[in-house]
């Protein structure tokens, strides 16, 4: 982190945007999951840098080829991929050889 960063007491939602820590919408709603705390000065949201330090500290630990997921996320994503591709094998056993299924989104395929 830059020593900019670090000398400030407070930290809008556009200075976090700035260093790339996320969109605002992604900011809110961390703010809104109470993970990040933030205060109200005037109009302005800020976040205080010991809470930035925090949430930070917080935030999971990128595993080069591994999955930022949850197992219950990732179980829930095969089931899903699971049906999606039951009803395509359906359809292509409705064929007859040869032929291509045709999606239902555009039937001219």
């Amino acid at each position: 982190m830059s020593d900019e960063l670090r000398e400030k007491m407070a930290h809008t939602l556009a200075d976090l945007v700035a260093y790339g820590f996320g969109r605002r919408t992604f900011l809110y709603g961390e703010i809104n999951a109470k993970r990040l705390r933030a205060i109200k000065l005037g109009s302005r949201t800020v976040v205080l840098e010991p809470d930035l330090q925090t949430w930070l500290a917080s935030r999971p630990a990128y595993r080069p080829g591994g999955s930022l997921l949850t197992e219950s996320h990732l179980s829930k994503r095969r089931a899903k991929r699971k049906r999606g591709r039951s009803v395509t094998q359906a359809k292509e056993q409705q064929c007859e050889p040869g032929q291509r299924a045709r999606s239902s989104r555009n039937p001219r395929q």
